[in-house]
């Protein structure tokens, strides 16, 4: 994207800004008093403007601003200056960050192993993060090869009543993804041998989507149409396993992070991931642990 991304820059006119470790100022908050002035229609054409042009590489290559981009988006209609000095930052960061890529590649051993082609994915969601409409945001992020090949950042449409609660609807977002995914991988050539691991970092989701937890009565309110998480699991279709919140891939979708935290998760997207995973091997009746090579 390195070449729209100095088109932007040049129509936005921000050449000589000063250029940004990460997309969004961590803690960034929007509330009713930031929208008090009445937006013109300069303004409004400017943000709309800016959204589009941010949007495309959000959607194509850019995972690392998708957040950014879903939190401004909900402002096109109404702007403040807020936001769009928000929107003009994302541009400044892409300037400083244009050469980032994505990389797909698999070891020697993996392909021997057969546990390349193999679908990774983590999920995540920031309980209450929407200050006035106090609804979650959440989002995840899909690896194959070592490289990310589908990711979404959202607001969610429900208010939920816990981090809980707003964990197990973006991890039912997710299930939905991965089976395409698998269905995708598989009319390529590529059959997923063992159930598609998911990263999750709510041990409570995790606990209710494997039906092995004593409150799954407290969950009942939850929409009927949740609840297929729990027979994706039941069925082998996915496995979720827990990860520390620190270590998450998909905390770069959901908030605002600070400069040291955000550059640590974008390169674990970036680079090699430990596969929590195990394959059979054709010629041989024994599971075998798939890993990197340099064990980061």
């Amino acid at each position: 994207m390195g070449t729209y991304i100095d088109k932007i820059v040049k129509r936005f006119g921000l050449e000589d800004s000063r250029k940004f470790a990460t997309p969004m100022e961590p803690g960034f908050v929007l509330t009713e008093e930031d929208f008090k002035e009445e937006p013109s229609e300069s303004m409004i054409s400017e943000m709309r403007s800016l959204i589009v042009s941010i949007g495309y590489c959000a959607t194509a290559v850019r995972f690392d601003i998708s957040h950014t981009v879903s939190v401004l988006s909900r402002h096109l209609a109404r702007p403040c200056t807020k936001v769009i000095e928000a929107a003009k930052r994302i541009i400044k960061y892409l300037a400083g960050t244009r050469d980032s890529t994505i990389t797909w590649m698999s070891s020697a051993l993996e392909e021997e192993q057969r546990c390349d082609n193999v679908i990774i994915g983590a999920v995540d969601a920031s309980f209450a993060m929407d200050a006035m409409t106090r609804k979650s945001h959440g989002g995840f992020i899909n690896f194959v090869n070592n490289g990310t090949v589908s990711w979404k950042s959202g607001l969610q449409s429900i208010v939920t009543l816990s981090s809980c609660e707003a964990e197990y609807v973006a991890l039912c977002s997710e299930v939905c993804e991965v089976k395409y995914l698998s269905s995708l991988m598989r009319e390529l050539g590529h059959r997923q041998v063992e159930s598609t691991l998911i990263w999750e970092d709510n041990k409570a989701a995790i606990l209710i989507a494997e039906k092995e937890c004593s409150s799954v009565g407290r969950s009942k309110h939850i929409d009927v149409r949740y609840k297929f998480v729990a027979q994706a699991v039941t069925e082998g279709s996915v496995r979720v396993r827990y990860t520390p919140t620190d270590m998450n891939f998909e905390d770069v979708l959901t908030k605002a992070l600070p400069a040291v935290t955000f550059e640590r998760l974008i390169k674990k997207c970036l680079a090699s991931k430990r596969g929590e995973y195990y394959v059979k091997l054709a010629d041989e009746k024994v599971h075998v642990r798939c890993k990197d090579l340099d064990g980061d």
